[in-house]
């Protein structure tokens, strides 16, 4: 179990990010600096079996295997036709929930949840596996990716893999339940993370109803001050998993965004939210 955790800095993403939003690396994070000594590498994983490979076979679009996220990229204004993207590996929600939160170096591992993806209808669409969420000096930072162009290996970006229903979401159907670990979760997997005391929140009012008995509520478009103190007593690196009302409800990843902003980044999501267990619960009566 970790120690005292840090909040990074609002608005950053990763360890190597600008605190703004354009999403561009301009140097190595401290642990990538320290491997670069013993191994000569850059922050892009161009040192790997992967890439080596991509790089022969001319950049072919490439998914990593069993990816469960989609995340789209405005590339309007980007020149490039090509990216390689990498970012940590999967984790499960039940590994999450037994306090297994790796360091950096550890949770990108072989970097195998990497791929490329080519533009179309100026926009990149990548296919990953959902990235856990990392230590880096005590401070745990967010899902994200990182993505650059093939032949610019030093020409580094980030995007966050928070869902919000538009850039960053599931490529399967949730109410599914699927033997992947993966950070959107069924109605099944979410009861798991129950009885193995994972923090449900509910974005909605309590009248709206539950998922369970004494589930957190955090109504969406509480401010983030009130925010932070009905979760003063929460340790910063705790799995939360977060829902509202069913599958187009977009309350919960309102509230992700907040969630994230104080960081709070050990984030999981339940899209079906009380619909989805009502409706699978009559079949229990």
């Amino acid at each position: 179990m970790p120690g005292q955790l840090k909040t990074r800095k609002k608005g950053k993403i990763c360890v190597a990010c600008h605190s703004d939003s354009d999403g561009k690396i301009s140097k190595d994070a401290k642990w990538v600096k320290e491997l670069n000594k013993l191994n000569g590498r850059m922050g892009a994983p161009i040192h790997t079996e992967r890439f080596n490979y991509l790089k022969m076979a001319n950049f072919p679009e490439t998914i990593p295997a069993l990816a469960d996220m989609e995340v789209t990229i405005d590339a309007k204004d980007f020149k490039y036709n090509k990216i390689v993207f990498f970012a940590a590996d999967s984790m499960s929600v039940l590994d999450a929930a037994n306090n297994n939160i790796n360091t950096a170096e550890k949770a990108y591992n072989n970097y195998m949840n990497s791929g490329v993806a080519v533009k179309k209808n100026n926009k990149f669409v990548i296919r990953l596996r959902s990235p856990q969420p990392y230590l880096s000096d005590g401070i745990m930072y967010q899902r994200h990716l990182h993505f650059f162009p093939c032949d610019f290996p030093t020409k580094l970006y980030t995007k966050s893999c928070v869902p919000d229903h538009e850039t960053v979401k599931p490529i399967f159907n949730t109410q599914k339940c699927v033997d992947i670990p993966s950070m959107f979760l069924c109605f099944e997997r979410a009861l798991m993370c129950k009885h193995e005391g994972v923090l449900c929140v509910n974005a909605l009012k309590e009248e709206d109803g539950n998922v369970f008995k004494n589930d957190f509520h955090i109504h969406y478009e509480l401010s983030t001050k009130l925010i932070e103190e009905k979760l003063k007593l929460i340790p910063k690196h705790k799995p939360i998993l977060v829902y509202c009302y069913k599958v187009e409800c977009n309350a919960a990843s309102k509230l992700m965004k907040k969630l994230v902003d104080l960081g709070y980044n050990n984030l999981f999501y339940f899209p079906g939210g009380v619909l989805e267990k009502n409706e699978k619960i009559k079949f229990l009566i």
